[in-house]
C-alpha cells in the first residue's frame, strides 16, 4: 500500500509539470512575433517611457534674495561703573535684569560719609592757604609803604649831603658833618634794598599761596564730584542687564554694576559668505543700500520691519582669528507689529539687484555638472549645460537656457540622454508645493508645451495617468492633444479607427479617449503619427 502511494504521488506530480510546461509553451508561441513586422510591432508595443514632471522655459527678470541669520542689536548702551569705591546703602525700585529703566532714574546709592569727610577737610585746607595769602598781601603793602618813604627820606638827605659838600668846599663845615651826611645817604639806600628784598619775597609768597589755592580749589572739585558719584543714576532710558545692587555690597572703583541697553535706535548684524558679500557692493567697492526683510524663526511671513543695509565691517588680520565670510550691519528704519528687542535671533533677507535675461527652476531639475535635461519634439531627452547663478530654497536662477523649450522638472534616477519621456497625469500637479493646472500651450517650434512660467510644471491634458504607462502602443496612441493638428478625410478617419479597434494591447480606457479624438474635424498630427507607427 505504500509502494503504491507513493507511485500515485509521483505520477501526479509528473502530469502537473508537463500540463505547465505545456501551458508555458501555448503562451510563448501566441507571443512570438510573426516575422520582421511582427517584431516590429512587438518592439513597438514594448516601448516605454518614463512618467515626469514636464514644464517651458520662460525666460523673466528677478531680484534674489539673500537668507541668513541675524541678531538685533542696539544702536545705543551705557555701562555704569561706579567711580568711586563705598558701600551701597540704597538701591533703586524696579533695578532688576531685563527691567525697563527711566533716564535719570537711581540705580543705587554709595555711603557719602567719606566723601563728605573728604570734602570738608580740604576746604579747611583752603581756609588755610587763604589767611597766608593774606597776610603776603598785607605784608607786601607796608613794605611797599616803607619804600616810598624811605625814597622821600633818601632824597632829603642827598640834599643835605650836597650842601655839606658845598660848604667843605669853603671852608666853613666841619668834616665830621661831612661824614656824617654820606653815612645817612648810604643808610637810606640799605633800607631801600631792605624793603624792595620783603616785597619780592611777599610776591613769591602769593605765587606759592595762588598755586596751593588752585590745587586746592580742584581737590575740591574732586571731591565734590566723588559725593556726587555716590548716587548713581540712568544717563539713558533702556533695558537693564546685569546684576540687581545688593544694599550693604561692597564696591570697587570703577566696577561694572550692570548695562542699560537702549530699545531704539536699532540694527541687525549678519555673517554673509563672502561671494555674496561680492554681490552686495558696487563698482567703488561701496555697501549697496539694499532693503532687508526681517522675520522670526518659524513665522512664515515677514514682520513689518523697514531695515536697509548700512555698513560692512572690517575683516580680522590675526591668524588666530579667523572670520568666515563678512559681517554685515543694517539700519532699521521702522518696525510695525511685534516690536524687535537687542538680543532677539531672526532671520533676514536681503534683496540683490535684479538680475535680467534669468531662468527660475525647481532645484530638482538640474542635474550634476549644471546640467538642465530638456525633451524634444519626439520626446526624448536630451541634456544641456547652464550657467548656475543662484539656489534660494528649492529653486535655482540659471541663465543660459533655451527659452520656449520643454524641460523636466522633477529629475527621477535612471534619466539621462536619450531616454523617451512622458508628461504626468492628471491635469493638475503641484511643484515645490504649488498646484497649477490648465491646458498647455503651443510652444515656440510648434511641440505641444507642457505647462507655462518659469519653473512651473502643467501636465498636457492628454497625458495618460501613471498607471497606463506601462501599457504597450495605447499609451503612445493617447499622446497628447496640444500641438500642430490637421484635418483628416472621411476614409483616413475611418482607417485610424480600425488600427485602433484592431490593437488589442489598448487599454479600453485610453481606446475611448483616442476614438473620441479622431471623431472632431481636425486631429492632432503627432497622434497620427503614433497611431500608424505603432499598429504596423
Amino acid at each position: 500500500m505504500q509502494f503504491l502511494r507513493r507511485s500515485i504521488l509521483g505520477i501526479g506530480a509528473f502530469a502537473l509539470a508537463a500540463a505547465l510546461l505545456l501551458w508555458a509553451a501555448a503562451v510563448l508561441l501566441q507571443a512570438w512575433p510573426d516575422g520582421e513586422e511582427g517584431w516590429r510591432r512587438s518592439a513597438g508595443g514594448r516601448d516605454r517611457a518614463m512618467v515626469v514632471d514636464i514644464a517651458v522655459l520662460e525666460e523673466t527678470r528677478i531680484a534674489p534674495r539673500l537668507t541668513v541669520h541675524a541678531s538685533v542689536r542696539s544702536l545705543q548702551s551705557a555701562e555704569l561703573r561706579a567711580e568711586v569705591a563705598g558701600r551701597i546703602v540704597a538701591v533703586g525700585s524696579g533695578v532688576r535684569d531685563g527691567a525697563s529703566i527711566r533716564e535719570g532714574m537711581l540705580i543705587a546709592r554709595l555711603d557719602p560719609a567719606p566723601a563728605r569727610t573728604a570734602k570738608t577737610r580740604l576746604e579747611l585746607e583752603l581756609e588755610d592757604i587763604e589767611t597766608e595769602i593774606r597776610d603776603a598781601t598785607t605784608a607786601g603793602d607796608i613794605a611797599r609803604a616803607e619804600l616810598e618813604k624811605n625814597h622821600e627820606a633818601l632824597t632829603l638827605r642827598e640834599a643835605a649831603l650836597d650842601r655839606q659838600v658845598t660848604l667843605s668846599a669853603r671852608g666853613v663845615a666841619l668834616a665830621g658833618a661831612l661824614e656824617d651826611a654820606q653815612l645817612a645817604v648810604i643808610t637810606t639806600e640799605q633800607a631801600i634794598l631792605a624793603n624792595r628784598k620783603t616785597i619780592a619775597e611777599n610776591e613769591t609768597r602769593l605765587m606759592l599761596a595762588a598755586t596751593a589755592r588752585a590745587r586746592k580749589e580742584s581737590e575740591i572739585a574732586d571731591a565734590e564730584r566723588a559725593l556726587a558719584a555716590t548716587e548713581i543714576v540712568a544717563p539713558a532710558a533702556g533695558r537693564w542687564s546685569g546684576t540687581t545692587p545688593t544694599l550693604g555690597g561692597l564696591v570697587s572703583a570703577q566696577e561694572a554694576l550692570g548695562v542699560i541697553i537702549g530699545t531704539w535706535p536699532l540694527e541687525i548684524a549678519m555673517r554673509v559668505p563672502n561671494e555674496a558679500f561680492l554681490r552686495l557692493i558696487d563698482d567703488t567697492g561701496a555697501l549697496r543700500p539694499l532693503h532687508v526683510g526681517v522675520r522670526w524663526p518659524g513665522m512664515g511671513e515677514e514682520a513689518a520691519v523697514v531695515a536697509r543695509l548700512d555698513r560692512a565691517s572690517v575683516p580680522l588680520v590675526e591668524a588666530d582669528a579667523p572670520q568666515v565670510g563678512r559681517l554685515l550691519y543694517a539700519e532699521i528704519l521702522s518696525v510695525a507689529g511685534p516690536p524687535l528687542q537687542p538680543g532677539d535671533q531672526v532671520i533676514a533677507t536681503i534683496t540683490e539687484p535684479e538680475l535680467a535675461g534669468v531662468f527660475v527652476l525647481p532645484a530638482q531639475a538640474l542635474g550634476p555638472g549644471d546640467l538642465l535635461y530638456l525633451v524634444g519634439d519626439d520626446d526624448i531627452v536630451e541634456t544641456a549645460p547652464v550657467d548656475l547663478l543662484r539656489r534660494q530654497g528649492d529653486e535655482v536662477i540659471v541663465r543660459g537656457a533655451p527659452a520656449g523649450r520643454r524641460y523636466v522638472a522633477t529629475r527621477l534616477p535612471g534619466l539621462t540622454d536619450g531616454v523617451r519621456v512622458r508628461g504626468r497625469g492628471p491635469a493638475t500637479t503641484r511643484i515645490n508645493g504649488v498646484e497649477v493646472a490648465g491646458p498647455a500651450p503651443a510652444a515656440a517650434d510648434g511641440s505641444a508645451a507642457a505647462g507655462v512660467g518659469a519653473g512651473r510644471a502643467v501636465v498636457d491634458p492628454g497625458s495618460e495617468p501613471s498607471a497606463q504607462s506601462r501599457t504597450g502602443s495605447g499609451r503612445h496612441a493617447g499622446g497628447r492633444g496640444g500641438g500642430e493638428t490637421r484635418p483628416i478625410s472621411d476614409e483616413e478617419r475611418a482607417r485610424l479607427v480600425e488600427l485602433v479597434n484592431a490593437n488589442d494591447r489598448m487599454p479600453d480606457r485610453a481606446r475611448s479617449r483616442i476614438l473620441s479624438i479622431l471623431e472632431q474635424p481636425e486631429v492632432p498630427a503627432r497622434l497620427v503619427e503614433r497611431i500608424e507607427r505603432n499598429t504596423r
